[in-house]
C-alpha cells in the first residue's frame, strides 16, 4: 500500500501464485495454483469449448459447454468452475464430455431460435405474439454501441464485465424471460449511466452488444469524390494485426497504411502526431498551473471520453479541475479540416475525415458541440479497430504484408505520442515535456522511461522532482478504480489530497484494452499488447512530444503559441454537467451520497444469506427505510462492487453463519475486499452488523463478528454495536433482531414502523398463470426415484431415505455438498385457510413491488392458490412483529388491544402462554378475525418459504446423476396446534411424496470433501442422519477402488439411540466392511442402556487405540456431521486429543499441535446442526 504524499490509501495486491504440475491428455504442464481447469487445458494446447467463460471475469458455470474429466471423478467436470491441484489429471475429449458439451450447445442455440419471430413464419399468431414481446430486445438509441437481444446467448458476459470489473451495473440479466438482457433501469441505453466504454461488447460473443456500425457511410464517401482522410490512433497499430493472424502486439503501423490506401483512402495520418499536440497543449497548461502555484490542483487528463462523460454525469464538481484540452483525436479532426485543408486548397466539407480508434465511446464525442464549426463536423465517421479490419476484409484486402509510411504533414510521432495507448503513457509523456516547460531550458528526468506510471495496477502514484517542483501524479484506469479514486478524494477534498496531475482512462489497461479492440480471450492481451506499445516508443527517433519537428512547424505557421489564441480556439474545449433521469439513478450500483437534503441518509444494505432468513431480514430493513424516506440500496454481497462501499456514508451488514463457523459464501466478494485492505480505508464509512445463527453451534454469528471486526480495523465508525441473533432463543432471531432493529432506526432517525400501512406490494390480477409451473427461484425439478423408510415401521422416530434424479435439472453436486429442498404447504390446509379466509384459489395474481421496494422472489403469474402452497409460509410459527403488523388491522378494540399486548416489551408472559401451543400464521389470523390484512400486505407480513438444507448421502462417481439423502421425521413434533405432524414443513411434506414426483431443489455447496488422495486414512463420526455425508465418504471410496486405485484404511463411529431401531444401513454398512473399503465399524447406543448413557467420545476414551491408529497416519483426515447442541463437537475434539496423549503416548502439547495442524490443511472437517 502506498499513501504518503497524496492522503489516500489504497489495499495492496494479493501474494503471487505458486506454479504446480498438472497433466493435461497425459502432457505435464505449468499452471498457477490459482488456474482453473479450462486455463490449465489452454496453457497445455488443448481446447476445451466455452461460452459463459472469460480469462478477465469471474467464472460461473452457465453454459455447460466446458466439459472435462478429472482422474478419479466419474463425471465430467466444469472446467471453469474447477479449480486445479498437484498432480490432478485432466482428458478434454472423452465421449461423455463431447456428448455434454453437445447437449449444451443444443440448448444454447434453441434458446436464440425461439427469440426470432421468422422462425413462426407458419404461425402468423404467435409470430405477432413474439414481436409484441420483443419490443424491448433492441435499442440503438446510443451513438456508440447498440443491442440485440435476439442474438443474445445468455452467458451475462455483459452483466458481469459492466458490474464486476467496470462497476457501473448497467445490465441486467432475466432469466427465462424472451428478452434476456435489458438496462438495469428499464431506460433506453442513452439515458442511462452508460460511459460507452463497450467493454460489454468486448466480451459478447454473440453480437448481441456491439459498437454501432454504418461502413456503408465510408463506402459511400470513397465513391463521392471527396477527400477521404484516415487518422490512426496509436494502440491501434498492436492490435489491428490480430484480425488478420498476427500475433497479439505485431507492430503493424506501416501495414496498415498501405492497406487503407488500397482500400480507397487518400490520405493516412498518424494520431501519434496529435498525441504530441496534446502533450504540447496540455503539458504547457499544467506547467502554466504549477508555475503560478494556484492550480486549480490535481489537474485531470481528457483524453478519455467514457471519463468525461463519467465526469459530466457522476462528478461535475470536478470541472474546473479538467485539462481545458481536447483529446489527440479531437486535436486532429480540428486540423485536417483547417490546417490540413488550407494546405491542398479544399473546403472542409469537401474532406471525408475517419478516425480509426480503439474506443467505442470515440463515436460519442465527434459529437460534442464543439467537435466542429460553422457547418460541418471534424469527423465524420469512426472505426473501432474490429470495425476497421472488418471494412478492410469487406474490401477484399486480407494480405496485410506490404507497407507504406503515414502521409505528411502529421505523419511523425514520437515516442511520448506512441504511449497514451497503455496506461500511464499520457502522464509519462506529459512529464517528459512538463519538465522542460517548467524549467524552462532541457531538463534531464531521472529515469526517463517513469516505469512508476506504468503497469495494470487499477490506481498508481508517483512522484518526481522537476525545477526544485515535487510532483505528484495519478494514474487511474478501469472505471470502477475512478470511481473508487474519486470516493476517496472526495473525502479527502480535491486540494488536500496532494496530487497535482491525474491521468484517467476507463478501459482496464488503458486504449489497449479499448471497447473496440479485437476481441481475445487470452489473459495476457494486455500485457503483450503493452510490451509493444513501449517497443514502439524506443524504435522512435524522437522520444519527447516538443522534439517533434513537425509540431513546431504546425506552431510556427499556423497555430502559434502553445496555449495561444488560435490553438485555444481549435484545440481546446468545454465541460458542461450532463443530467441523468432519476429512474436510473435509482438503480446505479454506486450507493451514491445523495444529493441535497438527502445527503445524510443515504444507506447500503448488504446481505449474505444461504437458507433465506437473512435476505428476508434484509428485505425488511430496506423497506422500513424506503418507507421512511431515506435513499436506501437493497444489495446481496455477491451482486455489488465492494469498492464502491468507500462511496457510500452509512452500511449495514447481514450475515449468517453456517457450518463450522464459516462465512456463506455469497459474502466472499466483500469479505475479499475487506480482506485486501489496510487500517483507515473506510475511515469515512459508518455501519452497523446484525448476524444470525445459533447457539447450538460452537461458533456462534463467526461471520457477523469477523465483518463487524474488520470493518472496525478499516477505520469505519460502528453506528451501534453488532446483534447477535440466535434461531435457538425463545423467539428465534427476533430476540436480538427487534431491540437492535429499534436502536438502528433511532440513529439513523426512522420512524419504528407499525405496520405496513402503505403496502410494499400490490397484488394486480393477471390474465393467466405461468405455464408450465416454473420452480421456484434458484431451484429445479428434480424426480423422486425412491422413498422407503430406513427404520422399523413401529419406530416413533423414523428416518426415511430419499433418491431424487437430478438427471435434466442441470445441477451438479460434490461429495460434501448439500441438497436444498423447497418445500410446499399440504394442499388441504392451504384450501381450508383460503376458504375460512374467503379468497378464491383459482384467482391469478402477480405481487408488484411499489416504488423501490425489493422484488419478491416469485412467478410472474401465479394463482392464489399455488402462492400460498408453494411460497407463503404460512403454518410457520408468528414472530412477535406479526401481532405488531396484525394490530394496526383489527377493528374490534379488544382484539386491537390484545393484539398490542401481545406484541409489546410488557405482554412477554402472555405472548409466551399464548404459543405454548404452537400456533401458525394461519392460527392467528383465525384468533382474530377483526384483522383482516388483504393479500397486499399478506405476502410482506407472512415469510417466504425457504429451502431446506440436506447433506447428501451419495457420491456422484458412484450413483451418477441420482442424489441420496437420510433425513429424519421428527413425528413427535407438531406445528399449527397439532394439525400438522411430523416437525417442520419440509419434513411434514417430504412423506407425502410418491416415486415420479417432481421436487424443487438446489445444490449448496458443503465443505466435508473426500481427500484428494485415495489412500489417505479416514476417521468419520456420524451421529444420527449425520451418516449421511459417511456414507457419500464411503461410497467414493468404492468407486475409487472398483476403479482400481488404493484406499486407505477407514473407521466409522456411527451413533444412534438404538441398535435394533436407527443403526441404519447396516447391510451396505457390512458391504463396505467386506469390499475393504470400511475398516472398522463401532456403534454407539445412547439409549440402549438406561444405565449407560453411550456416546462416540465416551467409546473413545475407553478405547482410544482405533482412533490413535488413524489419526497417527500421515494425511489422517477426520469427518465429523452430527448435533451443534451439548457441545458435542467440542468433546470429540477433546477425546480425540486424550486419545493421542493415552493411545499415541503423545504429550498434550504435541497432540494439541497434530490437531492444529489437520485444521489448518483443511483435514479436520466438521459439519454441525
Amino acid at each position: 500500500m502506498e499513501k504518503g504524499y497524496t492522503g489516500i490509501a489504497f489495499g495492496v495486491p494479493p501474494p503471487p501464485d505458486k506454479m504446480i504440475e498438472v497433466f493435461v491428455n497425459g502432457k505435464p504442464v505449468q499452471v498457477s495454483n490459482r488456474a482453473n481447469l479450462v486455463e490449465a487445458c489452454r496453457i497445455a494446447g488443448y481446447y476445451v469449448p466455452s461460452l459463459c467463460y472469460h480469462p478477465r471475469l469471474q467464472p460461473i458455470g452457465k453454459c455447460g459447454l466446458c466439459c472435462v474429466q478429472v482422474e478419479g471423478s466419474a463425471e465430467p467436470v466444469l472446467g471453469c468452475s474447477a479449480h486445479v491441484s498437484p498432480g490432478m489429471r485432466i482428458v478434454t475429449d472423452t465421449i461423455e464430455c463431447q456428448n455434454r458439451s453437445a447437449l449444451a450447445m443444443s440448448r444454447i442455440v434453441n434458446k436464440t431460435r425461439t427469440r426470432a419471430p421468422e422462425n413462426f413464419a407458419h404461425a402468423p399468431e404467435l409470430a405477432n405474439l413474439m414481436e409484441h414481446s420483443l419490443q424491448r430486445a433492441y435499442d440503438d438509441s446510443s451513438a456508440a454501441i447498440q443491442l440485440d437481444t435476439t442474438k443474445c446467448v445468455e452467458c451475462t458476459r455483459c452483466v458481469r464485465m459492466c458490474r464486476d470489473v467496470q462497476g457501473l451495473n448497467i445490465w441486467k440479466y432475466n432469466e427465462g424471460q424472451v428478452v434476456p438482457i435489458t438496462t438495469s433501469s428499464g431506460l433506453d441505453i442513452a439515458d442511462t449511466l452508460c460511459v460507452s466504454c463497450g467493454q460489454c461488447a468486448s466480451v459478447c460473443p454473440s453480437g448481441a452488444i456491439m459498437e454501432k456500425s454504418h461502413l456503408e457511410q465510408v463506402q459511400a464517401a470513397l465513391r463521392s469524390g471527396k477527400v477521404v482522410v484516415a487518422s490512426v490512433a496509436p494502440s491501434v497499430r498492436v492490435t489491428i494485426g490480430e484480425e488478420f493472424g498476427l500475433p497479439p502486439g505485431a507492430i503493424s503501423t506501416g501495414r496498415l497504411v498501405m492497406a487503407l490506401k488500397r482500400a480507397g483512402f487518400h490520405f493516412v495520418f498518424d494520431t501519434n502526431f496529435a498525441a504530441d499536440l496534446t502533450i504540447m497543449e496540455e503539458g504547457t497548461e499544467f506547467a502554466n498551473r504549477l508555475k503560478g502555484g494556484k492550480g486549480p490542483f490535481p489537474m485531470f487528463s481528457t483524453c478519455c471520453p467514457c471519463w468525461i462523460t463519467l465526469m459530466e454525469k457522476q462528478y461535475p464538481s470536478l470541472i474546473p479541475h479538467m485539462s481545458t484540452c481536447k483529446s489527440p483525436q479531437g486535436m486532429i479532426g480540428a486540423l485536417v479540416k483547417t490546417y490540413f485543408a488550407g494546405k491542398i486548397g479544399k473546403k472542409p466539407q469537401e474532406i471525408f475525415h475517419v478516425s480509426i480508434m480503439p474506443c467505442t465511446a470515440k463515436k460519442d464525442e465527434i459529437l460534442r458541440p464543439d467537435e466542429g464549426r460553422s457547418g460541418y463536423r471534424d469527423f465524420d465517421y469512426v472505426m473501432t479497430t474490429r470495425e476497421c479490419a472488418n471494412f478492410l476484409k469487406r474490401n477484399g484486402i486480407t494480405n496485410f504484408e506490404l507497407e507504406l509510411p503515414f502521409d505528411n504533414p502529421m505523419g511523425i510521432g514520437t515516442g511520448a505520442g506512441a504511449i497514451f495507448g497503455a496506461s500511464g503513457g499520457v502522464m509519462e509523456a506529459v512529464l517528459r515535456t512538463a519538465a522542460d516547460k517548467v524549467a524552462g531550458e532541457p531538463q534531464a528526468i531521472p529515469n526517463m522511461s517513469m516505469t512508476a506510471c506504468r503497469g495494470f495496477d487499477g490506481i498508481k502514484t508517483a512522484e518526481v522532482s522537476v525545477a526544485g517542483h515535487r510532483i505528484v501524479v495519478g494514474i487511474v484506469n478501469g472505471v470502477a478504480n475512478i470511481k473508487r479514486f474519486m470516493s476517496d478524494m472526495e473525502r479527502i477534498g480535491p486540494e488536500k489530497c496532494g496530487y497535482h496531475f491525474v491521468e484517467i482512462m476507463a478501459c482496464p489497461g488503458g486504449c489497449i484494452g479499448g471497447g473496440g479492440q479485437p476481441k481475445s480471450n487470452d489473459p495476457e492481451i494486455l500485457k503483450k499488447r503493452a510490451k509493444a506499445i513501449y517497443e514502439v516508443d524506443e524504435l522512435l527517433p524522437y522520444r519527447r512530444s516538443h522534439e517533434n519537428p513537425q509540431i513546431m512547424e504546425l506552431y510556427k505557421t499556423f497555430l502559434g503559441e502553445p496555449n495561444g489564441e488560435r490553438a485555444h480556439h481549435l484545440l481546446h474545449t468545454h465541460y458542461r454537467p450532463h443530467k441523468v433521469k432519476q429512474a436510473e439513478l435509482a438503480v446505479t450500483p454506486v450507493i451514491q451520497t445523495a444529493s441535497e437534503g438527502e445527503a445524510a441518509n443515504a444507506v447500503a444494505v448488504l446481505y449474505a444469506s444461504v437458507g433465506g432468513n437473512t435476505e428476508g431480514v434484509a428485505r425488511s430493513i430496506y423497506n422500513d427505510l424506503r418507507s421512511s424516506r431515506i435513499n436506501a440500496k437493497l444489495w446481496p454481497m455477491d451482486a455489488c462492487v465492494p469498492q464502491d462501499l468507500v462511496n457510500v456514508q452509512t452500511a449495514i451488514f447481514l450475515t449468517c453463519t453456517f457450518g463450522d463457523g464459516e462465512r456463506p459464501p455469497q459474502a466472499a466478494p466483500v469479505w475479499d475486499w475487506l480482506d485486501s485492505q489496510q487500517a483507515g480505508a473506510l475511515k469515512g464509512l459508518q455501519y452497523a452488523v446484525f448476524g444470525l445463527g445459533s447457539t447450538k453451534y460452537s461458533h456462534f454469528n463467526q461471520s457477523g463478528k469477523q465483518i463487524d471486526f474488520k470493518l472496525e480495523g478499516l477505520g469505519a465508525q460502528r453506528l451501534i454495536e453488532i446483534g447477535l441473533g440466535d434461531d435457538a432463543a425463545e423467539d428465534g432471531f427476533a430476540t436480538a433482531l427487534e431491540p437492535w432493529q429499534g436502536q438502528l432506526y433511532e440513529e439513523l432517525g426512522v420512524e419504528p414502523p407499525k405496520t405496513a400501512l402503505v403496502p410494499h406490494y400490490r397484488v394486480v390480477v393477471c390474465y393467466e398463470a405461468s405455464t408450465p409451473i416454473p420452480p421456484p427461484a434458484k431451484t429445479m425439478y428434480a424426480t423422486v426415484s425412491e422413498s422407503r423408510l430406513a427404520t422399523p415401521e413401529d419406530y416413533n422416530r423414523p428416518i426415511r431415505y430419499y433418491d431424487f434424479d437430478l438427471a435434466d435439472t442441470g445441477l451438479q453436486y460434490q461429495v460434501g455438498d448439500s441438497l436444498g429442498i423447497h418445500p410446499s404447504n399440504l394442499r388441504e390446509n392451504v384450501d381450508r385457510f383460503l376458504r375460512d379466509y374467503r379468497l378464491n384459489p383459482e384467482a391469478v395474481v402477480s405481487v408488484v413491488p411499489v416504488d423501490d421496494a425489493a422484488a419478491l422472489p416469485l412467478p410472474p403469474c401465479v394463482t392464489v392458490g399455488h402462492l400460498f402452497q408453494r411460497y407463503m409460509d404460512l403454518f410457520c410459527r408468528p414472530r412477535k412483529l406479526f401481532f405488531r403488523q396484525l394490530a394496526q388491522f383489527a377493528t374490534s378494540k379488544e382484539e386491537k388491544a390484545r393484539l398490542e399486548l401481545l406484541a409489546s416489551k410488557e405482554g412477554s408472559e402472555q405472548l409466551a402462554s399464548y404459543l405454548k401451543d404452537n400456533p401458525s400464521c394461519a392460527d392467528v389470523l383465525s384468533d382474530f378475525k377483526s384483522a383482516h390484512p388483504s393479500l397486499d400486505f399478506l405476502v410482506e407480513m407472512i415469510p417466504l418459504i425457504k429451502p431446506r438444507l440436506y447433506s447428501v448421502a451419495s457420491s456422484p462417481k458412484f450413483v451418477g446423476s441420482r442424489c441420496q439423502l437420510i433425513i429424519g421425521i421428527p413425528t413427535e413434533v407438531s406445528r399449527a396446534r397439532g394439525t400438522i405432524k411430523g416437525g417442520g414443513l419440509t419434513t411434514s411434506w417430504l412423506p407425502t411424496l410418491h416415486v415420479g414426483d417432481r421436487v424443487p431443489v438446489l445444490v449448496h455447496e458443503g465443505s466435508l470433501r473426500p481427500p484428494t488422495e485415495s489412500t489417505a486414512p479416514m476417521l468419520l463420526v456420524g451421529l444420527g442422519t449425520g451418516l449421511a455425508p459417511m456414507r457419500a465418504l464411503l461410497q467414493d471410496r468404492l468407486q475409487d477402488k472398483h476403479s482400481g486405485l488404493s484406499v486407505g484404511s477407514v473407521t466409522l463411529y456411527q451413533a444412534c439411540r438404538f441398535k435394533d431401531k436407527d443403526f441404519i444401513l447396516q447391510e451396505e454398512m457390512k458391504h463396505f466392511l467386506d469390499e475393504g473399503v470400511l475398516s472398522r465399524l463401532i456403534g454407539a447406543f445412547s439409549h440402549q442402556n438406561p444405565k449407560r448413557f453411550e456416546t462416540v467420545d465416551l467409546l473413545i476414551s475407553e478405547d482410544p487405540k482405533p482412533v490413535w491408529e488413524i489419526v497417527c497416519k500421515p494425511n489422517a483426515h477426520y469427518y465429523y456431521c452430527g448435533p451443534a447442541a451439548f457441545n458435542i463437537p467440542a468433546k470429540l475434539e477433546s477425546a480425540i486429543v486424550d486419545a493421542c496423549i493415552t493411545g499415541g503416548k503423545m504429550p498434550k502439547e504435541n497432540a494439541l499441535l497434530l490437531i492444529e495442524k489437520m485444521k489448518a490443511e483443511y483435514r479436520w472437517r466438521v459439519e454441525a446442526f
